[in-house]
């Protein structure tokens, strides 16, 4: 390669990924140019990271040629350095598997990553929530945006350390996670949790509503789900707060112990194994009214 400038460098990278990305767009309801994503990745790695290593930046912006274009590892090594290109195939997906697996192996991976791989995975995720949290993909519902952060946080907490300040951005972001309207905002932590499910490509999660009602909700966003439905499933299960105390002492009867205080309730219940486990429980076992509702994401 002939001998270049660090800006003339991060330039053509630049050029090379709108190029290639010339025809996509973001999920946000304004269809945002994509080439906005990988320019806020460098963005964030100059500025908030103070990251000065050109071929990091260039990585960042090129991050998704290969998983999201047609470009190739050999075109990146030609052009771009061996540097480079390793760094974006340390954070290309393998296409080839199911989008849950591919999800699995990012967490899987992540402590495994070089300090340029988990440079830029990080501002990925942190860009991700930001975009997530102010614009949303317009067919994005509640729960599938909670269940991302939740994921994305997953990915980020695996990373080897390599950035105080970019982590403090990326939990800045996380702080954010989209709350139901009818949920306090400022009692995530406590009335927010969440819990695994029972099959690949399913979440849980307890909510205390300012109503004081429980919301327990499996989140089904497996390839079952899209190929029956055509989109996310979210079943959630209401107790009303009249009937905790009925669910409490039902906790108690069913597995000993005291019955736990009303504010402590949302944590106990997610001692169960998985989501699945606790709403089978709920549904058959408990004695306590509840209201079921289903909503798809078509």
């Amino acid at each position: 390669m002939t001998q270049q400038s660090g800006a003339a460098q991060l330039l053509e990278a630049v050029m090379f990924a709108a190029e290639r990305h010339r025809n996509q767009r973001r999920k946000d309801a304004e269809a945002s140019p994509y080439i906005n994503h990988p320019i806020a990745l460098a963005h964030l790695l100059a500025t908030t990271g103070g990251i000065e290593d050109v071929d990091v930046l260039r990585a960042a912006i090129l991050h998704d040629t290969v998983e999201d274009t047609e470009t190739t590892e050999n075109e990146l090594r030609e052009r771009f350095g061996n540097a480079v290109a390793g760094i974006v195939m340390e954070v290309t997906d393998d296409k080839s598997l199911p989008k849950q697996r591919r999800k699995e192996l990012q967490i899987e991976h992540a402590p495994h990553k070089s300090r340029g791989a988990a440079l830029v995975k990080l501002a990925d995720k942190t860009c991700n929530l930001r975009d997530i949290a102010a614009t949303p993909p317009a067919d994005w519902p509640l729960a599938r945006r909670q269940a991302y952060f939740d994921w994305a946080k997953s990915v980020v907490d695996a990373l080897p350390p390599v950035s105080e300040p970019l982590r403090k951005a990326f939990d800045e972001a996380y702080a954010k996670c989209p709350a139901a309207q009818n949920s306090d905002p400022t009692a995530r932590e406590g009335h927010w949790l969440s819990m695994p499910g029972v099959l690949r490509g399913t979440s849980g999660f307890v909510r205390v509503l300012d109503s004081g009602a429980i919301e327990i909700e499996l989140y089904d966003h497996s390839a079952a789900a899209e190929s029956s439905f055509g989109g996310d499933v979210s079943t959630i299960y209401l107790i009303r707060k009249e009937n905790l105390t009925a669910l409490a002492n039902a906790l108690a009867i069913g597995f000993g112990g005291d019955a736990p205080s009303l504010d402590k309730l949302p944590q106990q219940l997610t001692e169960f194994l998985d989501v699945q486990s606790l709403i089978d429980w709920l549904v058959k076992n408990s004695g306590v009214p509840f209201e079921k509702r289903v909503d798809f994401e078509v």
